[in-house]
């Protein structure tokens, strides 16, 4: 028989059953599939929960792990415990800068160029010049419908696309 438990989620307790990950608990959404990859279900908990994993240790900072940080999909619930969901600002930062190594700029373009960055929940475009000048960014938020990207789809006959040209060859 299921072992009975309390888990407390912002402030309301609900009954669930032991060795549930913590997103079956909540329903939260799971981008990479639950297994750990994204970190997009970060929440803050406390109580009988499982193990750190590898994939935790990895990806939570010092900072997080001290708070109590933990991935929702990879944690399981052993007994009663807290959890605390965290906001968009708090569970994710988009990253739009970073270092690049020096490289030759070629541009194959005449005037302008783009440069888009498909990722699982955000999609970040570029503009440049032929000097490579950053002209303008932007970025959105994928939604999702029923916890599922509405993008996989698209994502995937574009790939199924690609695959397919790359046979003819």
């Amino acid at each position: 028989m299921n072992k009975q438990i309390t888990v407390t989620v912002n402030g309301k307790p609900r009954l669930a059953v032991a060795d549930m990950t913590l997103s079956e608990i909540i329903n939260g959404e799971k981008p990479c599939g639950g297994h750990g990859k994204c970190g997009k279900c970060k929440v803050v908990t406390d109580g009988a929960l499982s193990e750190l994993t590898e994939v935790e240790k990895k990806l939570l900072n010092d900072d997080e792990l001290e708070k109590g940080v933990r991935l929702a999909c990879l944690t399981y619930a052993l007994g009663d415990c807290n959890i605390r969901t965290l906001s968009e600002n708090e569970r994710s930062q988009i990253v739009t800068d970073g270092a690049l190594p020096e490289f030759e700029i070629k541009p194959t373009f005449a005037k302008y160029g783009i440069a888009i960055d498909i990722g699982t929940t955000t999609l970040a475009a570029r503009l440049y010049n032929t000097e490579g000048k950053l002209l303008a960014k932007a970025l959105a938020s994928i939604p999702s419908k029923n916890g599922e990207r509405t993008l996989y789809p698209v994502l995937r006959r574009l790939l199924t696309a690609r695959r397919k040209s790359l046979r003819k060859r």
